[in-house]
């Protein structure tokens, strides 16, 4: 390691009054889970750091050799349209507290290049630091212990921007910096800390970086300039036992993923919602493994995305991580996949975001068996009125007259086995009884108790309306009615449940009702409707969003993670902090002392 000669620092930093003053700070004190030996490489493992709805995780350092303050970043370099947020995280591993010197250089040549806020989280929030700028002089006999260890730094950089800083002894303290330089550009910066204890600590974080303890997750192309990290939260997976291809939905309104004329990063206004390229990637845990999305909306001026993801595996011990992509070509062929997000089980799953008519194919299916839904019946009159009121991304409000939505008979839908069927439903009360899903026995009437299946809302007072759930054997209706009523005007998600050997119905996620009962389930070969029973009578009133039929039994603690994720999906798993991509050699090199492109 070389080293610069204090005395010299006056010289090269100069024209500023002494930055050093000692003052105190509340910094969080989280111990790094190691404490290092002298002279040897120190690794530690940063408690990621929750902010509301980001999760932000310090991966990167570089070589920590003789150094006793470690920093870390939560990204390689800074890159973008011309800001950027990089996190910092400094540990402060000596048992000793360090008044210090924080301190950011960049190359002389990029004068745009510069630091205009520095912020440090403290008592749980972010609190903005004073700084100086340009030339900065140290005082050296209270920084010549740090001084002494002080590595070389290029003469080609410069320091722009430094602060003074307090860093408890054996802790960690975390800042956010926003760098800002030309538009479209990229380039590097480094970071220096001299304590007055004799901490010194500083980072590269292009040039010769490394993840510290940390294992990095590949980049998934190179045509996507931007990825941010999901981490789902396995206290929100209900049950011991990890699920096999969930559709987890994922949604966010975030400025990183506006349209680039709106500010933001991603590259294709349509982002995949009407079949443009250039739109969002999930992938697994390890960064490139592409999973199969649905994109039900996405604004280009807000950043809002809702897209459903399916998780190969969801954990139900250990977090789950996947990544979103986004910034990649502007056109091109869609990335979606969203047939591939609904198992084979799903036999029907009906978003209800549309405006449709009476002409048929209106509200879309988007499982492989295209069960598309024909808004009223044919009769343009009795079609629904598309709402931005849903639960998720629009919905359909019925008027609770003649209203009503369905589909011919079909292969896919003619289930004797076990069923799922679930709804999420904001009801009115229309003084009688009503039904979200019915397969009757008539396409046109509704005569007898006999459903191949459905899911009712039976009004049992003035104001309350009580889920049941029918199914019909041998023309022999049974029923298991939930021992909770719903009111109006609020969301609640219904689940009726056949396994072969009982009937289930929840709400909201909970088991309501058990009936012992066996038997198939009569295939009627008759239309499904939603929102009215066989074209007449018991019709639904207000709106519904998010329809499914599965051809299988879905378990209690499924359905308990379907709703946890879908009644709030920003406390169902933690969004990272921007990072960029990764590229195989880094953006500047150091050759012989002389900095080179």
């Amino acid at each position: 390691m070389k080293f610069l000669n204090p005395k010299s620092l006056v010289l090269v930093l100069i024209a500023m009054p002494v930055i050093l003053v000692l003052l105190k700070f509340n910094n969080p004190a989280i111990a790094p889970s190691v404490i290092p030996a002298l002279n040897s490489e120190v690794k530690t493992d940063i408690v990621p750091l929750k902010l509301a709805n980001q999760r932000i995780e310090f991966l990167y350092t570089d070589d920590n050799a003789d150094e006793n303050i470690i920093i870390k970043t939560n990204q390689k370099h800074y890159r973008g349209n011309a800001w950027s947020n990089v996190y910092i995280s400094l540990t402060n591993t000596t048992n000793l507290s360090q008044n210090a010197a924080l301190l950011f250089y960049f190359l002389k040549e990029k004068k745009q290049d510069n630091m205009v806020t520095l912020q440090q989280f403290d008592k749980n929030e972010w609190q903005y630091l004073t700084f100086y700028k340009n030339s900065i002089k140290f005082n050296v006999p209270k920084l010549d212990l740090a001084l002494a260890k002080r590595e070389t730094i290029p003469e080609t950089f410069e320091v722009k921007s430094g602060t003074q800083i307090n860093i408890p002894a054996n802790s960690v303290t975390y800042f956010v910096a926003r760098l800002e330089y030309a538009p479209g550009t990229s380039g590097e910066f480094w970071i220096e800390t001299l304590g007055d204890k004799g901490a010194y600590g500083l980072l590269d974080p292009v040039y010769g970086t490394t993840i510290s303890t940390d294992t990095a997750a590949g980049w998934y192309s190179g045509s996507w300039s931007y990825r941010k990290k999901i981490t789902i939260d396995n206290n929100k997976v209900s049950g011991s036992s990890d699920f096999t291809n969930f559709p987890v939905l994922f949604s966010r309104t975030d400025s990183d993923f506006r349209h680039t004329s709106f500010g933001g990063n991603v590259a294709s206004a349509s982002a995949g919602v009407s079949g443009g390229g250039g739109d969002f990637v999930f992938t697994s845990s390890n960064g490139t493994t592409k999973l199969d999305h649905e994109i039900e909306k996405y604004a280009s001026s807000s950043g809002e995305l809702l897209a459903w993801v399916e998780v190969p595996t969801l954990g139900a011990i250990t977090d789950t991580a996947i990544y979103v992509y986004y910034g990649g070509p502007s056109s091109g062929a869609t990335n979606q996949n969203k047939t591939g997000v609904w198992d084979s089980d799903y036999k029907g799953v009906w978003h209800l975001p549309e405006s449709g008519d009476s002409t048929g194919n209106d509200y879309l299916d988007s499982t492989t068996n295209a069960n598309n839904l024909q808004g009223g019946g044919g009769t343009a009159a009795n079609v629904p009125t598309q709402s931005s009121s849903g639960l998720m991304n629009g919905a359909q409000n019925f008027d609770g007259s003649n209203d009503l939505l369905n589909r011919a008979s079909t292969t896919s839908l003619e289930i004797t086995g076990s069923v799922t069927l679930s709804a999420w439903v904001n009801v009115t009360d229309s003084g009688s009884e009503q039904v979200i899903i019915a397969k009757p026995e008539s396409d046109t009437s509704h005569t007898n108790p006999y459903f191949d299946y459905s899911i009712h809302l039976l009004r049992v007072d003035a104001s309350t309306l009580t889920p049941r759930f029918w199914t019909s054997s041998s023309n022999n209706g049974r029923n298991c009615a939930s021992t909770v009523n719903i009111s109006t005007g609020s969301w609640y998600y219904i689940i009726g449940v056949y396994n072969g050997s009982s009937m289930k119905t929840y709400v909201d996620g909970v088991e309501r009702c058990t009936t012992d009962v066996s038997g198939a389930i009569d295939n009627s070969a008759k239309k499904l409707f939603l929102g009215a029973n066989g074209g007449s009578g018991e019709v639904f009133e207000n709106l519904m969003d998010e329809v499914r039929i599965s051809g299988s039994a879905r378990s209690a603690d499924w359905i308990t993670t379907e709703y946890n994720n879908q009644s709030s999906s920003s406390t169902f798993y933690a969004v990272g902090g921007q990072e960029v991509a990764n590229i195989s050699e880094p953006l500047l090199k150091i050759k012989g002392g002389v900095i080179f492109r």
